[in-house]
């Protein structure tokens, strides 16, 4: 162990300051570590692991920003590892200040409400209006808000005043559909309803408002996103919310979950959802974080658990709310 320990000082010394020179090297490994191939690790190969902030094929690169093949040592060569980890940044920013213009990521909510997460902007398919995407129970306070409500950022909770701090105005939601509610009277009459009718579903939690301020499409510390991706089971992803700020250890479990979620009014069925496992990846107050792989966007966080979060799906979020995410 101490002999490999040596072997990796050696290297480090030795070559470094020529790899630092390199395009897009950002770091490396302090020891010496198994091969990563298409995510996986391969144990039987140590390597000298260089970390860039994106991987380019050879040829796109000069000959002076190759990295070599393998490191030579005294008495072996040692083979390198180039593994892409983005531009790494500090994350400084709190979500919870008041931002303009606005961004992806911080603290936004109906001016009636507590505290909910900012979301992305979406051009509306009917009247072409730019609008910034938030859930339901974020801006439209589980259906009882009016269109043309005040929306805030910083959300009321963490100071945001009408007089001051209105950014928008709700443009339009998508109803959620309750299967039970808290009030006795009205779950009374909905259970009379549901004797005739299929209980409902829901594949989206989600509204809109029309923003009256600048707003730029950014997540606040990363930057632009590119587009949108559906997701595979054991994906990684990472997300920018007003509670939990940056999280990047959530895990694609469930492509097709379906179940109840509580809320203030009821409780509401889900269809067709994401589930993303990550013990307090999100909490209250992240709600509407974009939920991103790499610089795609996978989707809404809407719901969860200490342990586990629920995602509304990219394409839902459009073709139920006729909406096309601004690229």
């Amino acid at each position: 162990m101490e002999e490999l320990e040596s072997l990796a000082r050696f290297l480090i010394d030795k070559y470094w300051k020529k790899l630092k020179k390199k395009k897009n090297v950002i770091g490396y490994s302090g020891k010496l570590q198994p091969r990563i191939r298409n995510g996986k690790i391969l144990k039987d190969t140590l390597v000298f692991r260089v970390y860039v902030s994106k991987k380019e094929p050879p040829q796109a690169l000069s000959k002076k920003d190759l990295i070599p093949e393998f490191l030579s040592s005294s008495y072996e060569q040692i083979p390198t590892d180039v593994v892409e980890i983005g531009e790494i940044k500090a994350l400084y920013n709190d979500p919870k200040k008041r931002y303009r213009p606005l961004v992806g990521g911080i603290s936004a909510m109906h001016y009636k409400g507590t505290a909910c997460t900012n979301g992305l902007l979406f051009r509306d398919e009917e009247t072409g209006e730019i609008l910034v995407a938030q859930n339901n129970h974020c801006c439209a306070l589980e259906n009882k808000a009016r269109i043309g409500d005040p929306i805030l950022q910083p959300s009321p909770y963490d100071g945001g005043t009408v007089k001051k701090d209105k950014v928008g105005e709700l443009y339009k939601f998508i109803q959620l559909k309750f299967n039970e509610f808290k009030c006795p009277y009205r779950n009374f009459f909905h259970r009379i309803y549901r004797i005739f009718k299929e209980s409902p579903k829901n594949k989206v939690d989600i509204g809109f408002y029309k923003p009256t301020v600048e707003a730029k499409q950014e997540i606040l510390d990363m930057g632009k996103i590119t587009g949108k991706t559906v997701p595979k089971i054991g994906d990684k992803v990472w997300k920018v919310g007003r509670t939990t700020s940056y999280t990047d250890h959530g895990i694609v479990m469930d492509l097709d979950w379906n179940g109840s979620v509580q809320y203030s009014r009821g409780v509401c069925f889900f269809t067709d959802c994401i589930l993303i496992q990550g013990k307090e990846f999100s909490q209250g107050g992240d709600s509407t974080s974009f939920v991103q792989k790499g610089d795609k966007t996978i989707g809404s966080l809407f719901a969860g658990s200490s342990s586990h979060s629920i995602i509304c799906k990219i394409d839902n979020i459009e073709s139920i709310g006729k909406v096309k995410l601004l690229i």
